[in-house]
């Protein structure tokens, strides 16, 4: 498939998904698409006169379309030599804004899936291998975690080694995961940034989860 082709899908494509969001009508569309058609037909220079032979719409209608499309910055003309041409480029970096924006919009609704997937199915792993339901504070603690970009696997594993030494304290989960990180970035870095910060932030997490538990009973 050629890049030509890639692109008039792209274009074609995104137009007709995010023409409303433009402000733009199902009339300037038409317009917009007969413009693409005879540029890439080597007509440089697109007037309304030269659109009326191939639509339907009366030469005064294109006229206040082009206007239209010229004061919202869809289209411009540009000098290139001697010759004036039409260009649909500000309208295709218009287009192209709105596909990034929605590109990210769709990329962070997928990272937050994944942290709510991560942190829900270590609540479950949690629960099961102590055998009780986990305090609102221990939630905390564990959201806390992930949100510091530690991984399902680490938290597991650390669960694991405290139950090992037959410790079911979050708290003492909590130091083997610092334990873990430090010596990782260590093996990667060469330093950690982890250090009393670390504490203080999950200290402070506690209280929140603690406060807000003690104002509901």
């Amino acid at each position: 498939m050629s890049n030509k082709f890639i692109y008039a899908i792209n274009f074609e494509y995104s137009l007709m998904e995010f023409y409303k969001k433009l402000s733009l009508t199902e009339k300037d569309i038409a317009v917009i698409f007969m413009i693409k058609h005879l540029l890439e037909q080597k007509n440089n220079l697109i007037t309304a006169d030269l659109l009326s032979i191939k639509m339907n719409l009366s030469i005064t209608e294109i006229d206040n379309i082009l206007v239209s499309l010229l004061t919202r910055k869809y289209i411009e003309y540009k000098q290139v030599g001697k010759t004036l041409s039409t260009s649909l480029q500000p309208l295709e970096e218009k287009l192209s804004e709105l596909i990034q924006i929605e590109s990210n919009k769709s990329n962070s609704k997928e990272f937050d899936e994944e942290i709510k997937n991560a942190t829900q199915n270590i609540y479950q792993v949690f629960e099961k291998e102590l055998g009780r339901s986990l305090s609102p504070v221990e939630y905390s603690l564990i959201d806390e975690w992930v949100n510091n970009g530690i991984s399902q696997e680490m938290c597991i594993d650390a669960l694991h080694e405290a139950l090992s030494k037959n410790n079911k304290s979050l708290k003492y989960v909590d130091k083997i995961i610092m334990k873990w990180q430090t010596r990782d970035d260590i093996e990667k870095e060469g330093h950690s940034a982890i250090n009393e910060n670390w504490n203080k932030n999950i200290n402070k997490t506690i209280d929140i989860a603690r406060k807000k538990w003690n104002e509901h009973k």
